[in-house]
């Protein structure tokens, strides 16, 4: 079956009323912590009622080179 994109944190997506969000990060239940690019109101979602737009840039994790 077709796989839909995991949605991460920094990632902009779309939820079902049409509004712009930020993942702010993922939660225990797997759902995702939203903030609203316009009015700043922060929510949780599912991850099924998302729509990504953006993915945010990867980042490497951090080397613990000295």
């Amino acid at each position: 079956g077709h796989k839909p994109p995991t949605i991460n944190p920094d990632d902009l997506v779309r939820t079902p009323s049409g509004r712009t969000c930020r993942c702010l990060c993922i939660n225990a239940d797997g759902s995702r912590a939203l903030r609203d690019i316009i009015t700043g109101d922060m929510f949780d979602l599912r991850i099924e009622l998302l729509t990504l737009l953006i993915s945010a840039p990867i980042r490497r994790w951090p080397s613990r080179l000295p």
